[in-house]
C-alpha cells in the first residue's frame, strides 16, 4: 500500500523510534488515541499509517493487546525477491541515530519499490561478532551493517555480500564499502579554514579511535599541511585557543564540545567564539543537534547506494567488494543570538 500522506508525520515519528531503537523490538506502540492527540488526526487516519507501518514490516497488531514492534523485522515472506539483514547499533539513538536511521529509511524504500524484505537486527558496537553474522547470514541473502562495527569486529567472513557504512576495514576485500568523500570533504575543510584567515587547526577524533575517523582526519591534516597550515590531531580538545579552528571528524563530537563548553561558559556560544567544523552532517538529522557549520551527505541516498550495492554483488558474485565514496556539501549555519539559524551552502 502507500504511504498514507496525512499520516506521514506520524508514520516518520514511529519508524525513527523504532529504527533508533527507543521503541525495542516487542515493545508497544502507543496507542491509537494517544497518536490521535499528538499528531492531531482522526482515528481512521491512524489507522492507516499503522496499517502501513504493518504492511512494510515493522509492526504487528495484536488482538485485545494493541500494535508492538516486530521482532528481527518484516521476514522472509512468499512475495519477496529476497530478504537483507541490517545491522544497526541501539547506543546510535543518542548520537548516531541522525544519519544512521536516515540511510535506513533510503534502504526501506528501496527495498519496498523492489520488494525485498529486510530483517533489523540491533547489536551494539561492542557486541558485534562473527558468531552473531553468521547466525544471521545463515537465514538471509545480504547484509547492511550501520554502525562503524569496524572499531571491534575483527574478523568477518561470510559467504553472502556485506556492505558496511561509515567503516573503513574490507576483510582483506570481502565487503563493499561506502562512506563520504574523505578526500573531498578535506579540499572543502581547507576551503572553508582559509577564507576564515586561519593558520592553525586542531582535527579531533574520538576517543575509541574508530578506523574510518582516523582516516578523515589523517586526510584533512595532509591537505591543511599542504595548504602551509599548521595542525594536530587531539582526542578531545582540552580548551579552545584564539585564531585556531576546530575540525570535528564526526557531528556527534562537535555537539559533545559544544554541550560542555556551555556547561563551562553559560553565556557563551563555542560556535560564535570559535571556528568550528564538523564532518557528516549529523546536526541537520538530530533534533537536538546545535545548527553548526558542516560538511553534509545525503544519508537517506546513501543507503539506497548501500541497498543496491548489495543486490549488486548478488547479481555479479565473482566481482570484487568495492569502495564507494559518496559526495558532501558545505552547510554553513551559525546559531544566531536570539536562537534562529542561518545558513548558506556551498
Amino acid at each position: 500500500m502507500p504511504e498514507p500522506r496525512k499520516a506521514k508525520g506520524m508514520i516518520d515519528f514511529l519508524r525513527e523510534q523504532i529504527i533508533s531503537g527507543q521503541i525495542p523490538p516487542g515493545g508497544r506502540v502507543p496507542p491509537l488515541r494517544s497518536l490521535m492527540t499528538q499528531f492531531t488526526l482522526s482515528f481512521n487516519t491512524v489507522k492507516r499509517g499503522i496499517d502501513y507501518l504493518e504492511e512494510i514490516g515493522l509492526v504487528e497488531t495484536r488482538a485485545q493487546s494493541g500494535v508492538y514492534v516486530r521482532n528481527g523485522g518484516s521476514g522472509k515472506s512468499a512475495r519477496s525477491a529476497g530478504k537483507i539483514a541490517v545491522f544497526l547499533a541501539p547506543e546510535a539513538q543518542s548520537g548516531l541515530a541522525g544519519i544512521f536511521t536516515t540511510a535506513f529509511l533510503g534502504i526501506q524504500k528501496a527495498a519496498q519499490e523492489l520488494n525485498w524484505a529486510l530483517e533489523l537486527h540491533f547489536v551494539s558496537i561492542p557486541e558485534i561478532s562473527q558468531r552473531k553474522i553468521d547466525a544471521v547470514a545463515a537465514e538471509a541473502d545480504g547484509i547492511i551493517l550501520l554502525a562503524e562495527y569496524d572499531s571491534t569486529l575483527t574478523e568477518l567472513n561470510v559467504g553472502i555480500p556485506v556492505v558496511g557504512l561509515c567503516m573503513r576495514n574490507n576483510y582483506n576485500g570481502r565487503i563493499s564499502l561506502l562512506d563520504v568523500d574523505a578526500f573531498q570533504a578535506a579540499e572543502l575543510a581547507v576551503g572553508y579554514f582559509l577564507r576564515h584567515r586561519l593558520k592553525k587547526v586542531i582535527a579531533v577524533i574520538d576517543p575509541q579511535r574508530r578506523p574510518a575517523y582516523c582516516q578523515r582526519a589523517a586526510l584533512f591534516v595532509s591537505a591543511w599541511q599542504s595548504a602551509g597550515g599548521k595542525a594536530e590531531i587531539q582526542l578531545e580538545p582540552a580548551s579552545f585557543q584564539e585564531h585556531v579552528g576546530y575540525w570535528f571528524a564526526t557531528g556527534s563530537l562537535l555537539q559533545e564540545a559544544l554541550v560542555n563548553y556551555r556547561k563551562k561558559n553559560p553565556r557563551k556560544s563555542l560556535v560564535e567564539k570559535h571556528i568550528v567544523l564538523s564532518v557528516d552532517g549529523k546536526c541537520l538529522h538530530v533534533p537536538d543537534f546545535e545548527k553548526v557549520p558542516t560538511l553534509a551527505a545525503d544519508w537517506q541516498s546513501i543507503g539506497r547506494y548501500a541497498f543496491q550495492e548489495c543486490l549488486f554483488r548478488m547479481e555479479h558474485p565473482g566481482e570484487i567488494p568495492r569502495r564507494i565514496l559518496l559526495p558532501v556539501r558545505l552547510v554553513e549555519q551559525r546559531e544566531s543570538h536570539g536562537g534562529a539559524a542561518s545558513s548558506s551552502c556551498i
